[in-house]
């Protein structure tokens, strides 16, 4: 059955955790998107809303591929005329014991990553996180940022205790950087070309008195 015309989709709750980093009128964007896409329609989304609702957009699109499987199981079982062969008692209880001690085994190891990659797959920069990017690379682009973090922190042996704080070390540090830059900073600019001004905006040269430490321009004054 086409997804316009099933009566409910689902929601995964631990994916809503997004919406403590949007305004009220993105988390607005975030629902209308959902439910357009349940429609079949498109709906314009800003650029940090669209980071947000891609992972709801795959989920949707894996819930979609499950509901048509489990149509198909239940049309092939009628066909063959009734519900098919259920496993006997012994061999639930195999694979019951088989399940825990896999379970056992793991959980120490994907206790901690289990929960961030959840993290990871929904983040959102805030605004101080924006601010810093955008101090380090004006006008860049946020989403070539993110993709890039993501990629990054999904990979790390040690998972990321704040993913907002670790967005901000790794752009301030260089390790993830915007596809292409669109502008240089001023202190950048200063400091790669021939400017007559340093990196704090001012003349180079310039004394506190006024005048320049240049014999060459020792008569001039900055008034």
């Amino acid at each position: 059955m086409d997804r316009t015309q099933r009566k409910s989709f689902i929601i995964h709750k631990d994916s809503l955790d997004v919406l403590e980093d949007l305004t009220d009128e993105q988390a607005g964007q975030l629902l209308k998107a959902m439910w357009s896409y349940q429609k079949k329609e498109t709906y314009e989304l800003s650029a940090i809303v669209k980071i947000a609702f891609n992972p709801f957009k795959h989920q949707f699109d894996r819930d979609d591929v499950k509901y048509e499987n489990t149509c198909k199981r239940r049309a092939e079982a009628g066909a063959k005329g009734g519900k098919q062969k259920v496993a006997n008692a012994s061999n639930r209880k195999q694979k019951v014991a088989k399940v825990a001690d896999n379970k056992s085994k793991n959980k120490n190891k994907s206790k901690n990553k289990s929960n961030i990659s959840k993290d990871i797959n929904t983040f959102v920069p805030n605004e101080a996180s924006i601010d810093a990017a955008n101090s380090i690379y004006p006008n860049c682009s946020i989403d070539d940022l993110v993709i890039d973090f993501i990629d990054q922190a999904a990979n790390r042996k040690n998972p990321f205790k704040d993913l907002q704080s670790g967005f901000r070390n790794y752009v301030r540090k260089g390790w993830v950087k915007p596809k292409e830059q669109i502008s240089k900073s001023f202190a950048q600019m200063a400091t790669e070309s021939e400017s007559p001004w340093d990196e704090n905006g001012r003349l180079i040269g310039l004394l506190d008195d006024g005048t320049f430490e240049s014999d060459k321009l020792s008569n001039m004054r900055v008034l």
